[in-house]
């Protein structure tokens, strides 16, 4: 039975798309059977199908937990990409969106929440965290929680001040500070216009080492 890993924050671009199809290409070339699933609407992940070599799927859909239920037998990983959502001007969209990300939340085996050491980003994401405690405490601990510092930069005090924040808010038990951060790059938006992993297109670079070495915290923190 495979693992669901889902890349989620309610804030929009903080790089969920970008790590999503980073870690369902890098373990598709490690060999394992994997599904990246779209669960936006219009999202951007659906168009790895170019590539051919990945099993896409859309599942903006109020069954999207089921879906996903019944779909972990067939692979190794599930990788989801879902999508942020407005809460000050929220429509009947987004009240959807909404409710399927719960949906996929709920049978998730890990949460992946990148965020990028920005005031708001920081405010909105703490926020955002605080939603998915429920999920935690009724799934006793099943459900783990990552937090990824994303657009890192070493000498920036935003950057230091945000690493320092999560580290004391990670205390609460319900979320861990993932301890690679992935600083920024030109080169991953690069590698996302051609639909490569950086680790494809500049493996020997920083953030090609960034990348590999978070997949391969996330397969510690799901296999052991």
């Amino acid at each position: 039975m495979g693992k669901i890993i889902s890349v989620a924050n309610g804030k929009g671009g903080v790089g969920k798309s970008t790590h999503a199809t980073n870690l369902a290409i890098d373990l598709h070339r490690q060999g394992k059977k994997v599904l990246l699933a779209d669960a936006e609407k219009s999202g951007t992940s659906i168009a790895l199908l170019a590539r051919g070599d990945i099993d896409v799927m859309c599942i903006y859909d109020r069954m999207a937990g089921t879906m996903l239920s019944a779909l972990k037998y067939q692979y190794d990983y599930i990788i989801v990409d879902t999508a942020g959502v407005n809460n000050s001007t929220q429509d009947e969209t987004d009240n959807l969106q909404e409710l399927i990300n719960s949906k996929i939340i709920a049978v998730s085996d890990l949460v992946i929440v990148p965020i990028t050491p920005s005031p708001v980003d920081m405010r909105k994401t703490l926020g955002y965290l605080q939603s998915i405690e429920p999920y935690v405490e009724c799934s006793r601990g099943a459900l783990k929680v990552l937090v990824l510092l994303n657009r890192f930069r070493s000498k920036e005090e935003l950057s230091i001040a945000a690493e320092k924040h999560l580290e004391k808010a990670q205390l609460n038990g319900y979320f861990s500070l993932c301890p690679i951060k992935v600083r920024q790059s030109t080169i991953i938006e690069k590698s996302d216009g051609l639909f490569k992993s950086v680790n494809e297109y500049k493996p020997s670079s920083l953030i090609a080492n960034d990348v590999k070495r978070v997949k391969n915290h996330v397969i510690t923190m799901l296999e052991g």
